[in-house]
């Protein structure tokens, strides 16, 4: 069973990350560099779940 707690801890990180993806994505379109810096987001993430992500 999962505690309300653990919903919150997680709904709190899926903000920070959104919020430090929009970061990104903002400082990339600043740059002009925003493909490159999108394709090496991607590829971070699916190093992180390797299984979950690919496909």
């Amino acid at each position: 069973m999962r505690t309300k707690r653990v919903e919150e801890e997680e709904e709190e990180e899926k903000e920070k990350e959104n919020e430090r993806m929009n970061n990104i994505k903002e400082a990339a379109r600043k740059n002009g560099r925003y493909y490159r810096v999108m394709r090496v987001m991607v590829n971070l993430r699916i190093s992180q779940y390797p299984e979950s992500e690919k496909g």
